[in-house]
């Protein structure tokens, strides 16, 4: 017998035939769902190298910028303290001598003369005193450690520098210890009051 037919003239296809058919789209299909997986996992892994790498290298910096800070550091204090070692012989010096002469006057010119050295080596380093005397008060650089009641001078002003302060550049290393000037309020004299009242009197009878 010949192969069956279909009643319309198709030829019959059978399970098995039509699985075939449908076996290579459902291959191509999961063949690019994984090619998109193998691409999506290579960007991730090239991505995690990536930040491992700068991560390392971050690390790499800081350390470096940490060791480059502790040398400037050192190298700083070190060119400070040589510049302060002469004026410390100086002072031994003088204290050695100290009981060998009767010259008071004398010893004390000493001691101004490597006092003005040591200023001159902080000046060298950034570093100045300052005497904001007659100054307003400002309590960024100023602590007040006595309020002193006057009308002599202008409220909130700094009366006398009980120590003085030291800055760096711009940066407070010390506030001045001062004295405050705050004006004294007059009270109304106690009789004010009677007076008004009897010129009002006065005027009423007008």
């Amino acid at each position: 017998m010949g192969k069956k037919k279909h009643e319309n003239g198709k030829k019959t296809v059978s399970k098995e035939e039509s699985a075939a058919q449908e076996a290579p789209e459902t291959s191509t299909a999961e063949t690019s769902e994984l090619e998109a997986l193998r691409a999506r996992a290579a960007e991730r892994d090239e991505f995690l190298d990536l930040l491992q790498r700068t991560r390392a290298e971050f690390s790499n910096y800081r350390k470096r910028v940490e060791r480059e800070r502790a040398r400037w550091s050192e190298g700083s204090v070190g060119e400070f303290v040589q510049k302060l070692l002469p004026l410390l012989d100086d002072i031994d010096r003088a204290l050695a001598h100290a009981g060998e002469s009767s010259d008071f006057d004398g010893f004390v010119e000493g001691i101004r003369l490597i006092e003005n050295k040591i200023y001159d080596v902080l000046k060298s380093s950034g570093v100045e005193p300052f005497y904001p005397e007659g100054e307003p008060f400002n309590p960024a650089e100023h602590e007040a450690v006595i309020v002193e009641e006057t009308d002599q001078l202008p409220d909130q002003t700094v009366s006398e520098v009980l120590l003085k302060g030291y800055r760096l550049r711009d940066r407070i290393l010390r506030p001045a210890q001062v004295k405050v000037a705050r004006n004294i309020s007059p009270a109304p004299p106690e009789d004010a009051p009677a007076e008004r009242d009897e010129e009002d009197a006065d005027d009423a009878d007008l």
